[in-house]
């Protein structure tokens, strides 16, 4: 053997068996078990933390959505408020008057009135 080289096939480390009081080996033991509890605890704050910023990012996009269907139906109301005023103009009952029924303006040379209501 060279020096400065050493053999590791025949120097091995061995471990104690981790035992309880009544002799029976266990795992889970006082740290092992606390360890094991703390990343299920940090793992399950994790998800909820991940859960909460998805359920945020969800709801704030549906209140995106929900205001841009707002202002969509807001601007087609005020279109049809406006379709609406315009179409009982008299201007256009008029011109609806003349085009489609065939009605003229009346000529008022002379306009007759009834004589007052005596009693």
């Amino acid at each position: 053997m060279a020096i400065g080289i050493r053999d590791l096939s025949t120097s091995r480390t061995r471990h104690r068996p981790v035992t309880l009081a009544d002799g029976k080996d266990s795992f889970l033991t006082g740290k092992r078990l606390l360890v094991l509890i703390s990343l299920v605890l940090i793992t399950a704050l994790a998800l909820f933390y991940l859960w909460q910023s998805w359920q945020w990012v969800y709801w704030l996009n549906q209140l995106h959505q929900a205001e841009a269907k707002r202002d969509q139906l807001q601007a087609e109301n005020d279109q049809l408020k406006f379709e609406i005023a315009q179409a009982f103009s008299l201007a256009r009952i008029e011109q609806i008057a003349t085009q489609r029924l065939g009605m003229i303006r009346p000529t008022l040379k002379y306009l007759l009135l009834p004589p007052p209501f005596q009693p």
